[in-house]
């Protein structure tokens, strides 16, 4: 309402409907695509104060939206693009164009290479302008990196980015953002030891300076996860419902549209499977999976790797203990079907495992161990190193005998000289469905 408010100050409505938010965007995406994103460069004394003015308005809006409703952040921040090109200013210019990167990333790897391109392209008109924008530049382009599944890559640009604006006048959001992503990067990179480390301080310290959107964004995102590093899943709930407590005035008895909804399903359902309630992870994703569905979030291609893969997991872990496991399995090959189509590696590589996983359910233990040795590999080669070693500890199971052994002792070695705490529930979150005892 706030936004709304705001933008209808500078002359900008934002849509009332999904639909109106999506007609808006394609006109706007329309134009963009026609005129280009070359500008004349003028010095801002020579502009009009309010051409500058909206043009800052229009980012305030889109980083303050963006991560709650991505659709209306995409319409702002196109307009904000349209605006900074036509008033010239080679700062705001960059600030645009920076964000401009980030929206294009959300294809994922079809598009990679023009973003990857575009990105670089951005950062040298971005370094001249000073850190805030080169540091804002960098951070974006990590983010695209890590929509692409380049985590290495993502959490590398992260971090410069972090470190360029954390002490910028003006761009606290943008250390925000940069320090989640630089998290969501580590997660996927195993780096569970400086992950426990962290996270809770940050939360703390974010806190401490009233930074709601930080401190409650790492206690329910993929960063939950470092409470499970510590054995504490408890705590873990505390942490997501003391997140929930912080924006839930603003989603409370509303339909799942907006991006807390997703973190807090993809929390819960990692603590539960951390627990070992197979049929409870099941039961409360089950639930909240209709909204999903019906959300914009489905259009970032990490988000629907990251959600198809949380429901297959859940299904097998649930059809472990249920009377009935055909129906779970038949879940299951189709959630991972359709990360399959999306044909991202490292989708790739977390299908591998979900298929290993379904062909030891169904008996069939020699295509199960060839396909978790596959897993095992493609995930090594996409940098995720807890995928890696839970796919290993599991192949390591399925073998038995000496050779069994010794992979599942250096899976859990490699566990444990990441801090974790509890290497058999922590392989329950990233390969369950092997064991009703689990």
């Amino acid at each position: 309402a706030l936004a709304r408010s705001v933008l209808k100050e500078v002359g900008l409505k934002l849509p009332r409907s999904g639909i109106g938010a999506i007609a808006s965007l394609l006109l706007k995406r329309l134009w963009l695509k026609i005129r280009g994103i070359e500008f004349k460069a003028r010095p801002p004394e020579q502009i009009d104060a309010r051409d500058l003015l909206r043009v800052d308005v229009c980012y305030s809006v889109t980083t303050g939206i963006t991560f709650v409703d991505p659709i209306y952040g995409i319409v702002a921040q196109s307009q904000q693009l349209k605006w900074a090109l036509k008033a010239g200013d080679p700062y705001r210019a960059a600030m645009a164009l920076s964000v401009e990167v980030g929206y294009r990333s959300f294809g994922g790897v079809k598009v990679r290479d023009s973003v990857n391109q575009l990105g670089k392209k951005i950062q040298l008109l971005a370094d001249q302008q000073g850190n805030g924008p080169a540091g804002l530049c960098r951070l974006v382009r990590g983010q695209a990196a890590f929509v692409a599944g380049e985590f290495q890559e993502g959490y590398e640009l992260s971090s410069q980015g972090e470190k360029m604006v954390r002490y910028e006048p003006g761009f606290r959001f943008e250390a925000a953002f940069a320090t989640l992503y630089r998290v969501a990067n580590m997660v996927y990179l195993g780096k569970f030891k400086d992950l426990a480390l962290e996270v809770p301080l940050q939360v703390r310290d974010a806190l401490e300076r009233g930074d709601t959107y930080l401190s409650s964004s790492l206690r329910a995102w993929r960063s939950n996860i470092a409470w499970l590093v510590l054995d504490q899943p408890d705590e873990a709930i505390i942490q997501i419902d003391a997140g929930l407590a912080q924006v839930g005035t603003g989603i409370k008895g509303k339909k799942f549209l907006l991006s807390p909804h997703y973190f807090l399903m993809l929390a819960y359902a990692q603590v539960a499977l951390y627990r070992g309630d197979a049929l409870l992870a099941w039961q409360e994703l089950d639930k909240t999976w209709p909204g999903y569905q019906k959300s914009m979030l489905k259009r970032i291609e990490t988000v629907q790797i990251e959600a198809h893969q949380i429901r297959a997991r859940c299904a097998l872990a649930a059809a472990v203990v249920s009377p009935a496991p055909s129906d779970l399995h038949q879940v299951a090959d189709d959630y991972t079907r359709l990360i399959e189509k999306i044909n991202a590696p490292w989708g790739n590589a977390l299908a591998r495992i979900n298929r290993a996983t379904l062909a030891a359910q169904r008996g069939d233990t020699f295509a199960a161990i060839e396909l978790m040795e596959k897993a095992m590999a493609e995930c090594s080669a996409c940098n995720m190193a807890m995928y890696a070693a839970a796919a290993k500890r599991r192949c390591g199971e399925l073998r038995g005998g000496d050779q069994g052994k010794i992979m599942v002792d250096e899976a859990i070695a490699w566990m444990e000289s990441e801090s974790i705490q509890n290497p058999d529930r922590m392989t329950l979150v990233f390969a369950p469905g092997f064991s009703k005892k689990e």
